[in-house]
């Protein structure tokens, strides 16, 4: 029970450090695929990732990182896959992946 306090705590605070990203503006085209990368196989629900990856890229971080506490993610690793999913996608430049995944 202190886990999943300290856990939700920990989703708030970062919740908190990506809201204004989530005001100041919605990117056009956000990157919810790269999110859902990011994450595979470390929840235990991929629907549940898929929807708060579409979350981030709408804009909602919150949400995002409440879903992601939800399945189990640690905050640091959900925090980058919804900042991830907020971020313009740009098809024509090659992603990265290997550099946030360490």
């Amino acid at each position: 029970m202190v886990r999943a306090s300290r856990l939700v705590t920990a989703a708030v605070v970062a919740a908190a450090a990506l809201l204004p990203l989530g005001v100041l503006a919605a990117p056009a085209h956000a990157d919810d695929e790269a999110c859902a990368e990011l994450l595979e196989g470390q929840g235990r629900d991929d629907d549940a990732i898929q929807e708060a990856c579409e979350a981030g890229a709408a804009g909602n971080g919150p949400e995002c990182l409440s879903i992601l506490a939800g399945q189990g993610i640690p905050p640091s690793r959900a925090a980058q896959a919804c900042l991830l999913a907020g971020r313009p996608s740009d098809d024509a430049a090659p992603r990265s992946l290997d550099r946030l995944q360490r």
